[in-house]
């Protein structure tokens, strides 16, 4: 926001622009506690989709975060984020292979033969209100109700990083594909980007349906009890090479968005604020 034309117009008044300087600290905090909500999943305008990052969060939270009087100008306040991936945000990036990765990283094993593989987790979600806005995709209710039911075993893992005593395992007939519920806020910005009318669907046809082998975990911290449900997949050197494309994420303009939001509002104080100081000469 920039108000020096405002301070240049009354330069031959004498005021220490006292409520000017005290409302740009006020206003600073403002877009400070804006810029935290929107990447923590609230949609602003000019966003393409929610995001949710605990990373991009806590960089706007560190003392560093918000700088009043930036470089000592007291005219100037500004907030600074250093999370790392905060510009593959702001600038999106292209589809790549997720293979080669899985394949070096630090659980990746070999057999005997000399082939790499991996055995990778997705995370799914119950069809709850409560979970609408976050990041990891929601389960059919089929599927909810399937791994639910009293007689399906929960695995249950006493403590964090803790072995698991595995129960049931969620076994689908062949043919049994139903897809997961995908954020809605994500389907304009993929169907725009994949060029498809049904951006959900991916170029790559899984042979068994994403839901087969689910469990429950169930997690227990003292009096309180926690389940996730995860499925597995293994990726190796024979892997089908479309099966682990990732298919790329479009630009999201979160600070932009920031700043658009709060422009109107923080002009209108600043320049009140700035009118008051003038009007006490």
């Amino acid at each position: 926001m920039d108000i020096s034309e405002l301070v240049k117009a009354a330069d031959n008044i004498d005021t220490s622009w006292s409520n000017l300087k005290t409302q740009i600290a006020v206003e600073t905090r403002r877009v400070q506690a804006v810029w935290q909500a929107a990447v923590y999943g609230m949609l602003l305008p000019g966003m393409t989709k929610p995001v949710f990052s605990d990373g991009y969060y806590a960089s706007l939270t560190t003392p560093d975060a918000l700088q009043y009087p930036f470089n000592g100008d007291a005219f100037t306040g500004a907030v600074i984020s250093t999370y790392a991936r905060a510009m593959m945000i702001e600038e999106g990036y292209a589809s790549f292979d997720m293979k080669p990765g899985l394949l070096k990283g630090p659980k990746a094993r070999q057999t005997k033969k000399g082939v790499r593989y991996n055995i990778v987790p997705f995370r799914y979600l119950l069809p709850n209100e409560q979970y609408h806005n976050r990041h990891f995709p929601v389960m059919p209710v089929s599927i909810a109700q399937a791994v639910t039911a009293a007689n399906f075993t929960p695995s249950k893992q006493t403590e964090s990083g803790g072995k698991v005593q595995w129960g049931s395992r969620l076994e689908l007939a062949a043919g049994e594909y139903p897809g997961a519920v995908k954020n809605p806020f994500y389907t304009a910005a993929e169907a725009e980007r994949r060029g498809k009318e049904n951006p959900m669907a991916d170029t790559y046809a899984w042979k068994s349906s994403p839901f087969a082998g689910m469990v429950r975990i169930q997690k227990a911290y003292e009096q309180r009890k926690q389940s996730i449900y995860l499925t597995f997949r293994a990726v190796s050197d024979q892997s089908d090479p479309s099966s682990w494309i990732h298919p790329g994420q479009p630009p999201n303009p979160v600070v932009d968005a920031v700043a658009n939001y709060v422009r109107r509002e923080v002009e209108d104080n600043l320049t009140t604020a700035a009118s008051k100081d003038i009007g006490a000469q």
